[in-house]
């Protein structure tokens, strides 16, 4: 449980401590009564907030780390570890009211209450707390009106609320918040907020992220917004009841990074957009902008310059050619042609594209597909849904290799459906339905494991419908309206399929199989896109004469891998074949090379390999999702047994991919509970086998977390486990418990170091404090005791959130 902490400079104020889960157990309920005890914790100098912190240190019963280690005499108070000025409590089940008593913490900087359960409403006597530089009270229950006397707050920087489940916050938006002159984060989407939106929130010249969206906000944007809100980096104002045309000064804000006004009743045509070279959200869609003339899109060839443009979303009409250099004109064919939006240059922000949505316009004519070769960045969605296309689903939709949902539903496409599609491995959505597509279903589709919707209804598919992969769940795939599709599941209730003797000894078929185990990326990471990354296909001969084909004639190579054969060979009725294992190619290499160079390495002929440090923390994360994945979200729980830097591999876009299944234990729930021999058990490489092997204990999923624990500590301090200078008692997880919080930096790879010189102080604590949080990660996870060690859910969610606190100005969305 997160708690709190505050001020000490002041002999009257209040103290309390802040820690985080990586620090300490606290065994004693804290919740919302602290709030309610703070006033009392007195007036009686430094005496009584001494006092006051070394009571509150005597009823921790755990602190592994030694936080407190330096909580005595020797070190004056206020430079105790933990000690801020500020009140968080987030992240826990607190479901009463905040107190009134929290208007008399008069030093209070920063009041964090988000993600609770808390009710009632914000006390007004909140403005006693006049040094607050932010408030965030996202997702509660909170009800009533944002308090008046916030805006006498002015060293606030960061207001934040954004509400839980169905009680929101009501009335407006007051209209002192232009005394709020510090102010830099404003965002209160969702709370029902009605009114005009105030005027004296378009003063706030340092104000840098403006969020209003999804209320019932009126009234208009100010023609000047580029001059009384220069520093302006996003302007959320979408889903409420705005008007009014959208000013040539929003185009001349070169700050803005996303703007987003959808769903408003914005009129008249837009103005370019050729400055905004920062831009990455561009929503416009749900207004009643342009004239349905073809000029109406001559914005879009403005955005040329945009080169970091991610989503784009706007209002139906037609579509110029700039958008992705359309050949074939994709506006209605009974239209003038639109020669004056043709532009001289190709739409370059294709290729940073994640989303594009043009569905229900009037498009016409084929799919090109330059198009969908062009757009290999999408990574979301493309919907194309409820137009008038025809001709047929381009091959090259296989590009779209890290699509996640595609949608050409209710148009009229035809011709066969590309086997391609098998190609797009991180699916999850699929919909064809509603067009006029024949022939068979390509199995590839069955090899789509992250696919959840499967939509193919209404076509004139024919043929036996595949029985593998999405096709066992009938309630995720629908296949009605195809009346000459015949076997498949049972549920669909298909016809059966009649194979002739003839047909079941033709030609013979080719059969390869791949193995991969790919999970990766930004984390971003819900588990339905981790489906889509992996693909682990479980090869279990069931002919002897099939296994007796793995002969020795037959092999590639062999190594850590295992033995690798031919990737294909024939199989016939008589089952005279044999199957084979195939690895992807990890173009980059293994971690190991990245952490530690070899010795031999020609430097004048190779560059130096250099991981930095988000790299690093995005292969943390990238392991630990794959980790989580094996032992909390397959059918079958997957203990690795030999993680470590070499396993660990890298494609081309630099995602750490977990390989080497060769040691790997597939758990059953009967497994679990087998004892195995020793020596069975002895899985792993020296340095990162759990410690519990050796007292042969049974495999589980606690020895991956070993092992990710150690990984973690050698990929940030950049020694191995097995260095020279680890002996006798003195190892790599007490060689850095034993340097934190204080002497993190001494424990640190150089490299790393190296990025925070000529930095800001905020930027330097900033770094140090990302890096005490993984190291604490990295001492838990390795800790002697299995009980004592988290799981690799947890693991996942604090990396991520160290991730969050190196980059807290994010985006809304």
């Amino acid at each position: 449980m997160g708690v709190v902490f505050c001020l000490m400079e002041f002999p009257t104020i209040c103290v309390l401590v802040s820690f985080t889960l990586l620090h300490c157990c606290l065994l004693i309920n804290l919740q919302i009564a602290i709030l309610l005890g703070i006033a009392s914790f007195g007036v009686g100098g430094n005496e009584t907030d001494q006092q006051a912190l070394l009571e509150f240190k005597a009823k921790i019963s755990s602190d592994q780390l030694g936080v407190m280690h330096l909580w005595n005499n020797s070190v004056h108070f206020c430079h105790w570890p933990g000690i801020t000025c500020m009140l968080n409590l987030q992240n826990n089940s607190f479901s009463r009211e905040i107190p009134q008593d929290v208007g008399r913490l008069r030093r209070l900087q920063e009041l964090k209450l988000s993600n609770n359960s808390i009710v009632g409403e914000i006390p007004s006597n909140i403005s006693g707390c006049s040094k607050l530089r932010v408030i965030k009270l996202s997702n509660n229950q909170l009800v009533g009106e944002i308090p008046v006397v916030i805006g006498s707050l002015s060293n606030l920087k960061v207001v934040i609320f954004i509400p839980q489940q169905f009680k929101r916050l009501s009335s407006a938006i007051p209209e002192t918040l232009d005394h709020l002159a510090n102010l830099t984060f404003f965002s209160v989407a969702e709370y029902e907020l009605s009114g005009l939106v105030p005027s004296s929130l378009f003063t706030l010249s340092n104000l840098k992220v403006l969020d209003i969206g999804s209320n019932r906000i009126e009234g208009t944007l100010p023609w000047d917004l580029r001059f009384t809100i220069p520093s302006l980096e996003v302007l959320a104002v979408s889903n409420n009841q705005l008007s009014g045309s959208l000013s040539a000064s929003i185009s001349n804000s070169s700050n803005l990074i996303q703007l987003e006004v959808v769903l408003n009743t914005f009129t008249g045509n837009l103005p370019s957009f050729d400055k905004l070279e920062k831009l990455q959200w561009f929503a416009i869609a749900g207004n009643l902008l342009g004239s349905r003339r073809a000029d109406d899109f001559n914005f879009l060839c403005t955005l040329t310059n945009a080169t970091g443009l991610q989503v784009l979303l706007f209002f139906p009409t037609i579509i110029p050619e700039c958008i992705s250099n359309l050949s074939h004109s994709p506006y209605n064919r009974n239209a003038p042609e639109a020669t004056s939006i043709r532009c001289k240059k190709k739409f370059s922000v294709r290729k940073c594209l994640i989303s594009l949505d043009l569905s229900n316009n009037n498009l016409s004519g084929s799919i090109p597909p330059e198009l969908l070769a062009g757009l290999s960045s999408l990574s979301i969605a493309l919907d194309l849904s409820s137009n008038h296309l025809t001709g047929v689903l381009p091959t090259e939709v296989g590009n779209l290799k890290v699509l996640g949902a595609l949608d050409v539903s209710r148009n009229m496409l035809s011709g066969v459906l590309p086997s391609t599609l098998g190609s797009c491995i991180r699916l999850e959505e699929l919909v064809l339905g509603g067009n006029f597509f024949r022939g068979s279903i390509p199995n590839s589709l069955s090899l789509l494991r992250g696919l959840v919707v499967l939509e193919l209804s209404h076509n004139n598919l024919s043929g036996a419908a595949p029985t593998e992969g999405i096709f066992r769940n009938s309630s995720a795939t629908f296949i009605q309206g195809n009346s000459k599709l015949c076997g498949g599941s049972p549920d669909f209730h298909l016809p059966k399929y009649k194979i002739s003797s003839r047909s079941r000894t033709s030609l013979p078929e080719i059969i390869t199989v791949i193995v991969s185990g790919i999970i990766g990326e930004e984390k971003k990471a819900a588990y339905s896109e981790l489906f889509g990354k992996f693909t682990f296909t479980v090869i279990l001969p069931k002919h002897l004469k099939a296994a007796d084909r793995f002969s020795s004639a037959n092999l590639v190579g062999a190594g850590s891998f295992g033995s690798t054969l031919t990737a294909c060979s024939s199989v016939d009725y008589q089952g005279n074949d044999f199957k084979s294992l195939g690895y992807e190619f990890m173009v980059h290499g293994s971690l190991e090379d990245w952490l530690h160079a070899s010795v031999g390495t020609n430097i004048a002929e190779e560059a130096p390999k250099k991981l930095e440090f988000s790299q690093r923390l995005n292969v943390a994360v990238d392991v630990a999702c794959a980790l989580d994945y094996f032992h909390h979200h397959c059918e079958t729980l997957i203990v690795h047994c030999d993680l470590k830097p070499n396993n660990i591999l890298f494609d081309d876009e630099m995602v750490g991919n977990v390989g080497d299944f060769g040691l790997a234990k597939f758990m059953s729930a009967d497994m679990q509970n087998y004892s195995t021999s020793l020596s069975s058990l002895l899985r792993g490489t020296i340095g990162y086998i759990a410690p519990e092997y050796g007292l042969g204990k049974k495999v589980s999923s606690c020895s991956d977390v070993y092992s990710n624990g150690i990984l973690l500590l050698e990929m940030f301090t950049g020694k191995r486990p097995t260095d020279d200078m680890f002996k006798e008692d003195l190892n790599l997880r007490n060689y850095v418990k034993q340097a934190l919080p204080e002497r993190v930096a001494e424990i640190t790879d150089p490299i790393l170091l190296q990025e925070i010189v000529n930095q800001s102080k905020q930027r330097v604590e900033r770094f140090l404090q990302c890096l005490i949080s993984i190291f604490g990660i990295g001492v838990t996870c390795s800790a002697k005791s299995p009980s004592e060690r988290m799981n690799m859910t947890n693991v996942t969610a604090e990396l991520c959130s160290v991730g969050d606190k190196l980059l807290p100005t994010r985006l809304p969305h």
